[in-house]
């Protein structure tokens, strides 16, 4: 479980706060460990959006959320893949729902929120 002080802390000043650095399985300690860790890549007529997903981090949930103006978010994404790393980690990958096209702008972000670890 997350154990730092500070879920929105940010001790590496890498722009990632401490409780998504635990969800993707990085160190709040290394700049270099946590950015390149999420990303985004048009495929065709459809977004592809990447994570790395910490294995053990049962007071984890996560979404993948797409939007069109970046005001209002919804779950139209569906599960590619998921991949282990043999790390602790793997890599998720997610498509969206809604169709892209040379006139259309569309985005993809990870939601982590905190939750209560099964016993």
């Amino acid at each position: 479980t997350f154990n730092g002080p500070d879920p929105l802390a940010d001790d590496d000043l890498d722009g990632l706060p401490a409780f998504l650095e635990h969800a993707l399985g990085s160190d709040d300690g290394d700049p270099n460990d946590g950015p390149g860790l999420i990303s985004a890549q048009r495929d065709g007529n459809s977004l592809v959006f990447t994570f790395q997903r910490h294995l053990f981090a049962h007071d984890v949930h996560y979404e993948v959320e797409v939007s069109r103006d970046l005001i209002t978010w919804s779950p139209e994404a569906s599960l590619l893949s998921e991949t282990g790393n043999h790390d602790g980690t793997s890599l998720v990958t997610y498509t969206s729902d809604l169709p892209v096209d040379t006139e259309t702008t569309l985005f993809m972000r990870l939601r982590t929120t905190m939750v209560l670890p099964l016993p």
